[in-house]
């Protein structure tokens, strides 16, 4: 990374659906983080490892720009070989 340049990064948290508990998550992300312990965990991790990162840069060149929360409802137990 060069003076002045900055790493850009995207955040793609996802889970599935405990039945009884959540089948939906809101699209926003703070929102979503207090329904699911999943998200709330990769979300933790994201930030702690880019608050490292920042630090270990001297406090810059590192962004968050986006935070997806993803729902994989389409789960089907893993694949057989």
């Amino acid at each position: 990374m060069g003076e002045g340049q900055s790493q850009r990064y995207v955040a793609f948290y996802w889970t599935r659906p405990i039945k009884g508990v959540f089948e939906n998550l809101p699209d926003d992300v703070e929102k979503a983080a207090k329904v699911s312990h999943t998200i709330a965990y990769q979300r933790d991790l994201t930030l702690s490892w880019l608050e490292e990162q920042k630090i270990k840069a001297g406090g810059a060149g590192y962004e968050l720009v986006e935070e997806i929360v993803f729902l994989d409802s389409k789960f089907n137990g893993g694949a057989r070989s």
